[in-house]
């Protein structure tokens, strides 16, 4: 048995426990904010520091109201009487505050959470400290006991053991009598004594597993748990998450009473977008819409929810754990390191994975997509279409500043193929995005002019000169199922549908500024159109036989087009772009210019011009 005081994480709050009242130490205490006061050496070195950290988290205005109520200085060893001796040893172990993106991790009771951080950022700590955590919010069973069995996976043992057993030993030492080897199994029991005397006792069971050559649905046979962690969460297949998360909740010792916390928790180093953890985590591909993750958390409560914590690159202000690092340590691993690995390990941004070079060179997602943004209802939306097989609609909106901005999308993929659109006639897609308008903006005003790809306005075919035009087409079937509105469009406003003034108006509109911010901004909920700024909107190179190459002068026709063509259609009406005039236009106004007579001023020019 270990209590408190042997476990480097846990000493310092039992140290509190034990100089403080009930009042301020107690179950809720332990379970609100525990870990905010937990570190000792912090609260005494840097007490100020800590406390206006504290009010920028969770639960911030309580936690402050507890720290001080806390006299920090009775903390120091001299003045603890026969704590002191116990306090001077636990001071050389314990951990500087790490940040408060690391302490909404460590609180967050979701289902489902990951933390996201650069190297260095203590992602694995604050893991075991959530761990620790999840037993506190288990029930008491009838010994009084609160038991939590979890299970930590890896892709490779060699992995697992050289990283995670190695830290977890170190922050909470094995024996033989709580180490299992042939199981790989971890036994713990933690007494922490309580300011009224009584003790908290917790009891963990760690299974340390690695996929290696086995799969994911063998990995997890017969396993009841209380919570996994996906250690290096990108480093593993999404069935380890599929296979796994149905083993969470089931582990509840003989007459615990039902109601204790249960879930998944990742941590990761930014990975490449392609990655399934960026599907999952940015964009919430996870299976549910959001309105039934909400009808859900109301019946099922609040830790009914997909969450994801992102810490701030190591050079950024608000770095986490600079205090747990040697000075210079970012600037320091720079050596050797390109310039995408840069962006992923130490900035803590999502690698660019891409098929050539990008259109928009111009587009920044830190600056340009504002996570969540939703239409405001003082504006109308405008409606941006491009036609064809495998349509795409993209609802935008101007403010009165002039920013332009695109709020939702509407984009129809193949059942089963989250990667590939459908193909869809004009009457169907209209339908669609009819009943897209019912469900998301039905309360808004619809623009009183909408702007769509200049060709859908010819018929179906040449053959059949009286084939009624897609976009007529389009339009009956969204007048026909959108309620309350009545839809009008427009071609955009471009000669000849050329894609040299459609590129050149959304670059012009990502290189302003309006006040200080973006004249064009995105939602995170246009998902598709995201993407393809980030990476699947490229243009090609083209090799030659003789060796060397172009790049082409036309963007990749592949699915992230057709949202970007609607965009771009959009932009133009909406700014009403005319600055652009394409090269042979010129040509043709300079031939003409340099061919036309001069009659003079004489007497008979007029006649000459007549």
């Amino acid at each position: 048995m270990l209590i408190a005081r042997d476990i480097p994480l846990l000493a310092p709050l039992a140290a509190l426990a034990a100089l403080t009242g009930p009042a301020l130490i107690s179950e809720h205490v332990l379970e609100s904010c525990a870990w905010a006061i937990v570190d000792a050496r912090s609260l005494r070195e840097e007490r100020n520091l800590t406390i206006e950290q504290a009010r920028q988290i969770k639960d911030a205005d309580r936690i402050a109201e507890r720290l001080t109520e806390v006299d920090i200085d009775r903390l120091e060893p001299e003045a603890v009487g026969r704590f002191g001796e116990f306090l001077a040893t636990s001071k050389g172990l314990t951990m500087n505050f790490v940040g408060p993106i690391s302490h909404n991790f460590r609180e967050d009771t979701s289902a489902v959470s990951t933390i996201m951080g650069p190297y260095g950022s203590a992602k694995t700590t604050t893991c075991f400290q959530k761990i620790i955590n999840s037993i506190i919010w288990q029930p008491p069973g009838p010994d009084g006991i609160r038991r939590a069995r979890w299970c930590v996976v890896r892709d490779t043992y060699g992995h697992l053991q050289a990283n995670v057993m190695a830290d977890w030993f170190m922050w909470f030492p094995k024996t033989k009598a709580n180490y299992n080897l042939s199981t790989n199994t971890h036994k713990l029991r933690f007494d922490i004594p309580l300011a009224n005397g009584e003790v908290m006792k917790l009891e963990l069971e760690m299974l340390f597993r690695a996929v290696d050559n086995q799969s994911a649905e063998e990995l997890f046979k017969g396993m009841a748990l209380t919570g996994l962690w996906l250690n290096e969460k990108d480093t593993l297949h999404h069935d380890v998450f599929k296979f796994g998360f149905p083993r969470v909740g089931r582990y509840r010792p003989p007459g615990t009473p039902t109601g204790g916390w249960s879930g998944v928790i990742g941590d990761m180093n930014a990975p490449a977008e392609d990655n399934w953890t960026y599907g999952f985590n940015v964009n919430k591909d996870i299976g549910l819409t959001e309105k039934q993750m909400a009808d859900f958390r109301l019946e099922y409560g609040d830790n009914f929810r997909v969450s994801f914590h992102v810490q701030p690159g190591g050079m950024d202000a608000g770095a986490e754990n600079l205090a747990n690092l040697p000075k210079g340590y970012y600037q320091r691993i720079q050596i050797g390191m390109s310039e995408p690995d840069q962006r992923r390990f130490i900035h803590n941004k999502f690698g660019a994975v891409r098929d050539g070079n990008p259109v928009y060179s111009q587009y920044n997602d830190d600056r340009h997509c504002i996570q969540d943004m939703t239409a405001d209802p003082r504006l109308p939306i405008h409606i941006a279409i491009d036609g064809g097989n495998t349509p795409a609609a993209l609802f935008m909106q101007k403010t009165d500043a002039g920013q332009v901005r695109a709020v939702d999308e509407c984009v129809v993929f193949m059942p089963g193929k989250e990667k590939v659109l459908a193909n869809l006639g004009a009457m169907e897609f209209g339908q669609k995005v009819g009943q897209y308008w019912n469900e998301n903006f039905a309360k808004f005003d619809l623009g009183s002019v909408n702007w769509g790809d200049p060709s859908a306005w010819f018929g179906d075919s040449e053959a059949n000169a009286e084939d009624r035009a897609w976009i007529h087409k389009f339009v009956a079937g969204f007048n026909e199922v959108a309620i309350g509105v009545k839809l009008k469009m427009k071609p955009a406003p471009v000669k000849r549908n050329l894609i040299g003034p459609r590129l050149e108006a959304v670059r012009e509109q990502l290189k302003k500024a309006i006040d200080g911010q973006p004249a064009y901004v995105i939602s995170s909920r246009c998902k598709v159109l995201r993407e393809g700024y980030n990476r699947g909107y490229v243009v090609t190179r083209v090799a030659f036989s003789t060796g060397g190459g172009r790049w082409n002068d036309q963007p990749l026709k592949n699915d992230y087009s057709h949202i970007h063509d609607a965009n771009q259609y959009g932009v133009l009406g909406l700014v009403k772009f005319d600055g652009w005039e394409d090269a042979e236009a010129r040509s043709r106004k300079s031939v003409r210019k340099r061919a036309a007579p001069k009659f003079g001023d004489g007497f008979f020019a007029h006649q000459a011009r007549t």
